[in-house]
């Protein structure tokens, strides 16, 4: 049987298929039999599966974010197509498996790598520049920092994200930085530069669990990204590295507080100016991310699916035309729990935004 992609899935074959199990759950028929529903995905495309027999035995078997090997038949159903599941098991999750698999940033790691650390090269005060030089290049930070996304769903969810958007933050920060200090001079240029490099560095520690997927490790569950950075640069302090307690108190406020308010997240709100403006260019990168995202596939009328995440839907005029962004493969039409998104009405709705 030869092994396909999703994207090469036709109805009524025989298949199999390497896939990411991005999310399963188990359901009663109207005659009370139990069957297993489920999505599966690979870096082209989402499918979703159904297993009629042994369906308890199987949830048992897996869980979501595992690499799965699925055997079956592809049906169409509603005018989708999904698979029929005959066989599914475990799979090792390895490099090949997470090249196969999942959504990989389209920009090149090492040139972006680069491009952080010149980032950090431009931060004047040599011991904080030291600092965050030795913070970031030490191994575990390092390998974490080049393939980590930077959200499960919601933008740059794809291997290599968390780079990309730090590197597209510090872009940002340039500009604004030099821009603001002009009508703010005591703003610290230093502190907001080292600030967008760490505000989500506890993102290599809290994705990237469950067997090598883009799934919450279960740090990430306990403490979360911004208490996981707390963590890491105090022990990175607390073993030789220098740096003054006022800078990492600021340091850390910087990683607290970027969420902007309590209800998204933040335990602290922004209390310096450095913290308000890495706050907003954090959200203008996710939002626009967001945006490249939804603009890819906008209807007949102009207007793109809703996004629970921007508050409604896009229009996209035709003169303006749209080039992909972000992973190798366009997302779906899922929201995180895996159902289709309707296509809006000419006029989206006013929703008020949501937590990043």
């Amino acid at each position: 049987m030869t092994r396909l992609t999703i994207e090469e899935l036709e109805p009524g074959g025989s298949v199999e298929i390497l896939a990411v199990l991005r999310d399963l759950s188990m359901r009663t028929t109207k005659a009370g039999k139990p069957y297993l529903t489920l999505t599966l995905g690979d870096r082209t495309g989402e499918i979703q599966g159904r297993a009629w027999d042994e369906a308890p035995q199987l949830h048992a078997l897996v869980s979501a974010g595992d690499a799965v090997l699925v055997q079956g038949l592809v049906e169409t159903f509603g005018e989708q197509l999904q698979i029929k599941i005959r066989r599914m098991d475990p799979h090792p999750w390895d490099e090949e498996t997470r090249r196969l698999l999942l959504p990989a940033s389209r920009r090149d790691i090492d040139e972006m790598w680069e491009e952080l650390l010149a980032g950090i090269a431009e931060i004047t005060d040599p011991e904080l520049r030291g600092f965050i030089w030795s913070f970031i290049e030490s191994d575990i930070i390092r390998a974490g920092f080049r393939s980590a996304p930077a959200a499960k769903v919601v933008h740059h969810a794809w291997v290599g994200g968390l780079l990309e958007h730090t590197v597209s933050m510090l872009a940002a920060a340039r500009f604004l930085g030099d821009h603001y200090k002009r009508q703010v001079p005591c703003l610290d240029r230093d502190l907001l530069l080292a600030g967008v490099v760490l505000h989500d560095v506890g993102k290599t520690a809290e994705l990237g669990g469950d067997g090598g997927g883009l799934n919450y490790t279960t740090r990430g569950r306990f403490v979360g990204h911004m208490g996981l950075a707390l963590q890491m640069l105090e022990r990175h302090r607390a073993a030789g590295h220098p740096l003054a307690e006022t800078t990492l108190d600021r340091l850390i406020h910087l990683v607290l507080s970027h969420h902007g308010d309590k209800e998204k997240g933040s335990p602290v709100t922004p209390a310096t100016v450095e913290a308000h403006l890495l706050h907003h260019i954090d959200m203008a990168d996710s939002r626009m991310a967001m945006a490249a995202r939804l603009a890819t596939d906008p209807g007949a009328d102009g207007w793109t699916r809703m996004d629970r995440f921007l508050g409604g839907a896009l229009y996209v005029a035709k003169e303006s035309g749209t080039e992909e962004s972000g992973p190798v493969t366009p997302p779906t039409g899922t929201d995180e729990a895996g159902t289709e998104e309707s296509r809006p009405e000419p006029r989206p709705k006013n929703n008020p935004p949501t937590l990043l």
